[in-house]
């Protein structure tokens, strides 16, 4: 299996990321992982939020955005409804309490797309805020890396 974009692929990622093109137009599984991977978190959150509920969303790419937005630092609160009223995390901990309930309850469209959230790219995200305390555990699913297509990261 082809492990890169197609040109046509590349350039509705790149329309997406720079042009403000919405995520809706990305048509595959590669594309949307491909965004995800490449996207600037400091652009809000919004764009992930649309990837998580895209009906093509694979179980990898949830995995990988689940752990870039950092579960370990979040789960210092067991609850969103404990969190301060001046949290400034309150809608990352809102998009990774959703995530993980959905990648607990198999709402992913396929399974197809690896990621390994012990070796992404040189980062092992599981030991990532291990001195913050937690007060909500990271459900042990969610260390499990997902087997499939080894995707080549788009140079973007």
């Amino acid at each position: 299996m082809n492990t890169e974009l197609t040109s046509e692929q590349y350039d509705r990622v790149m329309r997406v990321l720079y042009e403000n093109q919405p995520v809706e137009t990305l048509q595959s599984p590669e594309e949307l992982h491909q965004f995800a991977w490449n996207y600037n978190w400091d652009d809000g959150l919004e764009a992930m939020r649309q990837v998580i509920n895209h009906p093509l969303c694979d179980r990898g790419t949830a995995l990988l955005i689940y752990w870039r937005a950092g579960p370990g630092f979040l789960y210092e609160y067991h609850t969103v409804d404990e969190l301060p009223d001046d949290y400034l995390f309150r809608d990352e901990y809102a998009l990774v309490s959703a995530l993980e309930q959905k990648y607990l309850l198999n709402g992913f469209a396929s399974a197809a797309i690896a990621f390994d959230p012990k070796k992404d790219e040189g980062t092992n995200w599981t030991k990532e805020y291990q001195e913050t305390p937690r007060n909500r555990p990271i459900p042990d699913e969610m260390y499990q890396r997902v087997t499939g297509i080894q995707l080549k990261r788009a140079a973007i």
